[in-house]
């Protein structure tokens, strides 16, 4: 996988960052991180103002470790990543919750997360928390589950959304990253920290919304053992 190319398209008025590759897993990658097809064996951003190109070197840099990652060729410090992202957090002076497969780690359940997944409530202040790692900007999407997006790479992948959408949500069954788990999110002590998290309960929503069997599995054990 070491055959990924980036180039900086810039048309002046907007810029996107490509990305080229004849490894097939490195296009599952990338498809899956949301990079959008943009020919026979190449991805990119959507575009964005001029002023993305300051983040172009940085994205260049990660986008490898970020696809052999997603790929489980190498494994995502994200321990590292969440303890670093917690310090910026502290004091951030927005909302925000831990959500995904590391919420669920540090409860002490046995997963891998190969990322740090954020429910903030401002994403472009949290934009100007990450900002020395972002690799793409904050952006504003139409046709996804939330309205906002931002993404860094701390080592390990961290991203977060914003304004998720409520009719993609369930009032009496909420998401784990929607709307309406806003008022049940719980707190878990991890490493000296006091950690905003979604209940199992929302978790397990969402793994079994995603057909994720396996993870639902240990999700309904650690419910069982309280």
């Amino acid at each position: 996988m070491d055959d990924l190319a980036t180039e900086l398209e810039d048309r002046g008025d907007r810029v996107r960052f490509a990305i080229a590759t004849a490894d097939p897993v490195a296009g599952e990658c990338l498809a899956h991180m949301g990079y959008l097809p943009a020919g026979p064996g190449r991805y990119a951003t959507r575009w964005f103002t001029p002023d993305a190109r300051r983040l172009y070197d940085r994205f260049a840099a990660s986008i490898g470790p970020m696809v052999r990652q997603c790929a489980r060729l190498e494994p995502a410090p994200w321990q590292d990543a969440l303890l670093e992202a917690l310090r910026r957090l502290c004091g951030a002076g927005f909302g925000w919750w831990l959500y995904g497969t590391a919420a669920l780690a540090v409860r002490g359940i046995a997963v891998a997360p190969g990322d740090v997944d954020l429910h903030v409530d401002d994403p472009f202040a949290a934009g100007l928390l990450f900002d020395d790692v972002l690799v793409t900007p904050v952006e504003r999407l139409d046709g996804w589950a939330a309205a906002y997006v931002g993404r860094a790479f701390d080592g390990a992948v961290v991203e977060w959304l914003a304004a998720p959408h409520a009719a993609l949500d369930d009032p009496d069954d909420p998401q784990e990253q929607g709307p309406f788990v806003a008022d049940r999110i719980e707190t878990v002590r991890w490493r000296g920290v006091d950690i905003p998290v979604p209940p199992l309960s929302a978790q397990l929503r969402s793994c079994e919304r995603r057909g994720l069997t396996e993870r639902a599995a240990l999700v309904r054990a650690a419910m069982r053992d309280g």
